[in-house]
């Protein structure tokens, strides 16, 4: 230093020495911190200084990185220094602590040798801890394990021979200060080198200071409940980077009221309190509190909805909650994201009663939530949704009568009519028109004393699958019908697969159909066994539903012979119908567009004594009832000339009369929307706009002609309707001919061929003339 202008002043080297020391010092301090308070962080800046480095390794192991990562070199002496002055320190603080409380003097000598030592221990694990440390352990082993030996043998010849012994005792007497004096630091150079830096700071450090950190959490508690009480009303989100886990993440203990200030905090700030709870989960030990305050958080956000637009939101509020979502929230929260993802489609409707349509959906998952919170697995936080359900019930049903009276202001027609999947019981309401017989059918066949194997077909289209999810609502009680879809079995590869796709969708439609509980399935031993263990299965459900018969409805079987191809097996259909001989109580019923002489030969043995029942046309009054009341309330749209025009476009094929229709009420919308009078009276359709529709409704349903052209007619089948285009009349009673009349594409009048369905016949014209072009 040096004086300059009557000043004082330290050379710039030596302040920028000092700085360098005080800076290394605080990051001791810091390292010290972490080791026992943040660990979760201490771990992250290791990663930062090597990749291959952790909580628990020596850094001395890493030497010979040393020269091109400075930070690693520094961060192994921060090591020995810490670990060097923390003990020393603890001592002086324990031995007044020790001193004040028990009254007596601290033995600083024993402490003092022990440290000595394991400062000694310290130096040489660092610079040869490889070796050393095996060395040390050897040693250890082969001088106190032959010491222990030696000593019981002095003890035992004591007893034996006291006189003999005595010299030999009063040496060693006078040895033991001697001995004392050396054990501690022997023991400090042993441990010192065992444990000194073997462990890094994580174990070294933490070691000394104790594995209990009770003394931690009661001010932790205190601090908490300081936050909960002294923080005002809405104010909490300003307050999360003072929660006690940001300065200490190894709080084993619980603290009081951190769950509730989150669920608070989240409803200020969600941002604020979402980087929160990641921190809580990846850096801390508050995974528990982070699942109950998503739990909460959800609870809280659903019923706080006022609106169907806050209902709306939610799917995009909840977002950042994992999907699928912590146990603890069961399968409500995913239920209700779904109904608020479905609220949502709504509202974007085309028009007031396609919104209300949309909601159809919604109002029957919201309904069958409310009973599933009824289930032992939701009881835990039924309380919690309970209103919420409620709520949203009511917002949906309101805005449901608000849309329809909208719907009826501007006199718009409904669009009721169903073109795509099949109907569903639960959605469609009283869309499904007819096919009373083939229920009475089916019921009388299959209540037979010796029901036989059935067979339900038709063409695409004609309302097979419709007709057998509407089968448990008609027929009766006694019978129990259980709908397999066989296009989802076909994505199985395995025989496993497929027997456990036959089991779970069995399971589902009896839960859905009947209300009923089946046992659960051996899965290990579908494994093992796939079919032997799925005909057990059979027997303990007919233990379980006595006095019932079971109607095994296969959905698209054609698709089975796909499972035949990928598995090179026959066992699905074996497992079938050893189910028909052997099972008096289940019936088979086989369900396809597909009749015997089109499938593979081997369907003959199982198909050969089967029961068909053909799915054709609607009958007249059917269709008519169709097309004028497709559901209730439905306002009278057409002149009777219309309703007779679509009658002979279609022949009472159900999905092109509902095609014919959707087009139709689609295009008198239009027109009505372009007028400004809202209030005028609504016309009627007249055959006229039946006739100017067609072209539109072939142009909708591209894809199904498509189909029907390119897949179900084979090419012999076309050039047979070339040449009716080309010749105006086939004459010759072919093969082919009369397979075209089964697919009920053509029928004969005189010697002469027709089409059956206007409609077809139009598009098939239009094909041919286009493949002439």
């Amino acid at each position: 230093m040096r004086f300059k202008n009557g000043y004082l002043s330290f050379s710039s080297s030596k302040i920028i020495g000092v700085s360098l020391i005080l800076d290394y010092l605080k990051r001791c301090c810091q390292i010290l911190y972490w080791s026992f308070f943040k660990p979760y962080t201490l771990n992250q800046y290791l990663k930062a200084i090597d990749s291959d480095l952790s909580l628990v390794d020596n850094p001395f192991e890493h030497r010979a990185k040393f020269s091109s990562k400075p930070k690693l070199k520094t961060y192994a002496q921060q090591v020995v220094h810490i670990n060097i002055i923390t003990p020393i320190l603890i001592t002086l603080g324990v031995a007044v602590l020790y001193s004040s409380i028990s009254g007596e003097a601290f033995s600083f000598l024993d402490s003092a040798l022990f440290l000595v030592g394991w400062v000694m221990g310290l130096y040489l694990a660092q610079k040869y801890y490889n070796n050393l440390t095996r060395w040390t352990v050897i040693l250890m082993i082969f001088t106190w394990l032959p010491g222990l030996v030696f000593l019981g043998f002095n003890l035992l010849m004591g007893r034996l021979f006291p006189e003999l012994m005595q010299p030999w005792f009063e040496f060693w007497a006078g040895a033991i200060p001697i001995i004392q004096l050396l054990l501690p630091v022997v023991l400090g150079v042993v441990l010192g080198v065992v444990l000194g830096v073997a462990f890094g700071v994580a174990f070294g450090v933490a070691y000394f200071l104790g594995l209990f950190r009770i003394y931690f959490w009661l001010p932790e508690v205190l601090w908490m409940m300081g936050l909960q009480g002294l923080v005002r009303k809405g104010e909490e989100a300003q307050w999360l980077r003072y929660l006690p886990p940001y300065f200490d993440q190894v709080i084993f203990l619980p603290l009081p009221f951190l769950t509730e200030f989150l669920i608070e905090a989240y409803g200020q700030s969600p941002q604020a309190t979402q980087d929160t709870l990641d921190y809580l989960s990846s850096s801390t030990n508050q995974q528990r509190v982070v699942l109950e305050a998503m739990v909460g958080i959800a609870a809280d956000s659903t019923r706080r909805c006022d609106r169907l637009s806050d209902i709306a939101n939610i799917v995009d509020t909840l977002a950042w909650i994992p999907s699928p979502p912590p146990r603890q929230l069961g399968s409500i929260l995913p239920s209700l994201l779904d109904i608020s993802r479905d609220v949502r489609a709504a509202q974007q409707g085309s028009s007031p009663y396609r919104k209300v349509e949309l909601l159809r959906e919604p109002i029957e998952k919201l309904q069958t939530l409310q009973q599933s919170l009824n289930l032992p697995d939701n009881a835990k936080i039924a309380p919690l949704f309970g209103a919420t359900v409620q709520r949203w019930q009511g917002l949906v049903n309101q805005a449901k009568r608000s849309w329809g009276e909208e719907a009826n202001r501007r006199g718009e027609i409904p669009p009721a009519y169903i073109t795509g999947s099949a109907l569903d019981p639960r959605t469609s309401e009283g869309r499904f028109k007819g096919r009373q017989d083939i229920f009475e059918a089916l019921e009388t066949v299959a209540l037979a004393d010796q029901a036989p194997i059935l067979l339900l077909y038709g063409g695409r289209r004609t309302g097979k699958t419709s007709a057998l999810k509407y089968l448990p609502r008609r027929v009766g009680s006694d019978l129990i019908p259980l709908l397999v879809d066989c296009q989802g079995i076909a994505e199985a590869t395995s025989l496993p697969g497929v027997a456990e796709g036959f089991a779970a969708q069995i399971t589902k439609s009896a839960r859905v159909n009947r209300n009923l509980q089946l046992p659960a399935i051996n899965r290990e031993e579908l494994e093992v066994d796939p079919f032997r263990e799925l005909r057990r299965w059979f027997k303990r459900i007919e233990t379980t539903v006595q006095q019932k018969r079971f109607l095994l409805c296969l959905d698209e079987f054609e698709r089975l012979r796909e499972v035949v191809a990928a598995t090179n097996s026959r066992v699905p259909l074996n497992f079938l119908r050893s189910t028909f001989q052997n099972h008096e109580r289940w019936v088979v019923l086989f369900s396809g567009s597909h009749t015997l002489d089109e499938l593979e030969d081997y369907w003959s043995d199982y198909l050969i004594n089967s029961q068909s029942l053909r799915m054709t046309y609607l009958r007249e009054t059917e269709a008519r009832e169709l097309i004028c009341h497709p559901v209730s309330e439905f306002p009278e749209i057409y002149e009777p000339e219309a309703v007779n025009r679509i009658l002979h476009w279609t022949r009472c094929q159900p999905y092109l009369t509902q095609l014919v229709c959707t087009v139709l009420v689609d295009r008198l919308n239009q027109e009505r929307s372009g007028r400004s009078e809202d209030n005028s009276p609504l016309r009627k359709a007249t055959a006229a706009d039946i006739d100017a529709v067609v072209a539109d409704a072939l142009e909708m349903a591209k894809g199904y002609f498509n189909e029907l052209w390119t897949r179900s007619l084979s090419e012999a089948e076309r050039d047979c309707i070339r040449e009716l285009f080309s010749t105006d009349a086939v004459t010759v009673n072919s093969k082919v001919q009369r397979k075209l009349i089964e697919r009920e594409i053509l029928t004969r009048e005189g010697d002469n061929f027709c089409f059956q369905v206007p409609l077809i016949e139009r598009f098939c014209r239009e094909r041919v003339q286009d493949e002439s072009i």
